[in-house]
């Protein structure tokens, strides 16, 4: 059965691309264009990207549920933050839809 901590991370791994296309559109909304609501218009990558930062981030906290996990160290847990930082950011450039400035 899953443990409280693991239903808390899948809820919010979840809802962090939901909450990152709420501020997308509201952002858009403002600036008068049209509401991002076909598949094509969505900041796919960044969406993706949010939700792989997040990932790393609840990896890193000490007390998460990957904790429980037998080969779990906060040494990869740190590396994994680095790790997934740097690559996020050295790929935003290339399948960075640029859409994120209304």
């Amino acid at each position: 059965m899953l443990k409280a901590e693991w239903i808390a991370f899948w809820i919010f791994l979840v809802a962090t691309p939901v909450v990152f296309w709420l501020v997308y559109a509201t952002k858009i909304k403002e600036a008068g264009k049209n509401f991002p609501l076909s598949f094509s218009s969505l900041p796919f990558w960044e969406m993706v990207a949010s939700a792989i930062a997040f990932c790393a981030w609840a990896f890193a906290l000490p007390n998460s549920p990957f904790t429980a996990l037998d080969w779990y160290s906060s040494a990869i847990a740190g590396l994994i933050v680095l790790l997934a930082s740097t690559v996020l950011g050295l790929l935003a450039p290339i399948f960075g839809s640029g859409q994120l400035k209304p």
